[in-house]
């Protein structure tokens, strides 16, 4: 392997590893002292403060490259609604049936590609789509059998892995910096969630231990919102963004592990085919962006 690639593909295995123990770190909060609303402020509200000196540089009002409705887009598919219906997945579920958001999240992508901005299926990624939402069903059935209410979780995965990939397609189509894009998302996710969180759900950032809150913000506020996507972004930038989005496929998978491995989680024989199906999904739909990224390279 060439030697100036083994930092990029680190970065890129770090990142998806950090993404990955989001799983189990909303899980602990949003069953110990917190709920989802207290983990959502906490999240945008440190993020935001982080993401002040892009938002001085970039700006922050709308404007005629950033109308108000492509903000609310962007908000509700990484922000307020892809961490908000996460939480309460976890809270419903347990945090290794988390690896349904970035399989359902590939699929959508392709889907809503294909019906909105008329891109064909290839067969690659009619299989793709097929294999992930097969074993996406074979997720949901069988997690019935262990515990009835554990379907209304994945329902919750899958509204945010829906959310996340309407964002992932804005990303591309409307081509903004990424940092400028999470920066936005930060401030308008706790600009518009602040109120509702005031005034409807029960506070307990005040009376939760403090060690409780503390990790929480630095995981989901720094580590996540930011040191995380710092990393891909220097991965996508040497390896190009197919090659650094094959190590995504990571994530779902150190979400399991860390999952099983801090939480004492445990899955059925039946739920790792499942997870080794949607894997397999991610995997098909990447390979004919590599190859085509690759005959980029060539020219």
């Amino acid at each position: 392997m060439n030697g100036n690639l083994l930092l990029p593909i680190a970065a890129g295995l770090l990142a998806a590893s950090l993404w990955g123990g989001w799983m189990p770190v909303t899980r602990i909060g949003v069953t110990q002292s917190l709920n989802p609303g207290d983990i959502v402020f906490l999240r945008f509200m440190t993020a935001t403060i982080i993401a002040t000196p892009w938002l001085w540089w970039y700006g922050c009002r709308p404007g005629p490259n950033l109308p108000l409705w492509r903000i609310g887009i962007l908000t509700i598919g990484s922000g307020i609604g892809y961490v908000l219906f996460a939480a309460f997945g976890f809270l419903l579920a347990p945090a290794s049936f988390g690896a349904v958001i970035p399989s359902t999240m590939m699929a959508f992508s392709f889907l809503i590609a294909a019906l909105l901005l008329n891109q064909k299926f290839t067969r690659k990624s009619l299989g793709s789509v097929a294999i992930i939402l097969t074993g996406v069903c074979i997720f949901i059935f069988e997690s019935t059998k262990i515990e009835a209410n554990y379907v209304f979780g994945i329902f919750f995965f899958i509204l945010s892995g829906f959310v996340f990939a309407c964002y992932n397609v804005a990303l591309k189509v409307w081509k903004l910096n990424p940092f400028h894009a999470v920066s936005i998302v930060s401030l308008y996710s706790f600009l518009s969630f602040a109120p509702f969180y005031l005034l409807f759900f029960e506070i307990n950032i005040f009376s939760a231990p403090i060690r409780e809150v503390t990790f929480q913000i630095l995981y989901q506020g720094i580590i996540v919102s930011f040191i995380s996507l710092v990393l891909f972004s220097f991965a996508s930038i040497r390896l190009g963004s197919a090659r650094a989005s094959l190590l995504a496929v990571w994530m779902p998978v150190s979400g399991v592990l860390l999952s099983v491995a801090f939480l004492g989680e445990s899955l059925t024989s039946t739920l790792i085919i499942a997870l080794g199906l949607m894997i397999i999904g991610i995997l098909t739909g990447i390979a004919p962006l590599q190859k085509k990224e690759a005959g980029r390279d060539s020219m």
